[in-house]
């Protein structure tokens, strides 16, 4: 549901799984729910639920043997921080969620961990810094078409900001691509 921007459906089917999670007592599926939740309500816009969903699953860290699993909830906070306007916190979670990706070494885990400090830095306005953290977001998340085609979008802000349009086309222009050809349905990040 996620992908086809249905947002509410996929918000509903994380919570019925979550339900289960419960009943079952299954931890490791019950924090996925967990973050996927805190990332929907981030996407909705709701900080609070996206930074108590994102907390829960933290609340779990001592029994969770690979740190790796730490990063999705690690960066919603670090952009819930960020959407608040607390960039000092929103940097040194985003430094966190890399450590925890680094750790795990899955592609994707280090994409989404670059594109969080990447985004964290941008709305900084530290957009050096941004640059090289979406530059090694956007080679991690090659073929990982979601996250691809957010990184590029990013990157076209990123270029439109400093001025410098050439570049902001062909980012963009990637991440239309993507879209066109791979994610007709996705919603632009």
């Amino acid at each position: 549901y996620w992908y086809a921007g249905k947002v509410e459906q996929a918000r509903a089917l994380c919570e019925q799984a979550l339900e289960l999670c419960h009943r079952h007592r299954l931890t490791i599926p019950r924090m996925q729910c967990l973050w996927r939740l805190a990332l929907i309500a981030l996407w909705m816009g709701d900080l609070d639920r996206a930074e108590n969903a994102a907390r829960m699953v933290l609340q779990n860290d001592d029994r969770i043997e690979d740190q790796g699993v730490l990063t999705y909830p690690t960066a919603i906070l670090a952009l819930v921080a960020s959407a608040r306007g607390d960039h000092a916190a929103a940097i040194q979670l985003a430094a966190q969620t890399i450590e925890h990706a680094k750790s795990h070494q899955m592609r994707t885990d280090q994409a989404w961990g670059y594109f969080c400090a990447g985004t964290v830095h941008f709305r900084a306005q530290d957009l050096p810094t941004a640059g090289r953290f979406l530059a090694q977001a956007l080679e991690f998340a090659r073929g990982y078409f979601p996250l691809e085609l957010a990184v590029s979008a990013r990157l076209a802000a990123l270029h439109l900001q400093l001025e410098e349009p050439e570049a902001a086309r062909q980012h963009l222009a990637h991440a239309i691509e993507i879209a066109r050809t791979k994610l007709l349905e996705y919603p632009l990040l």
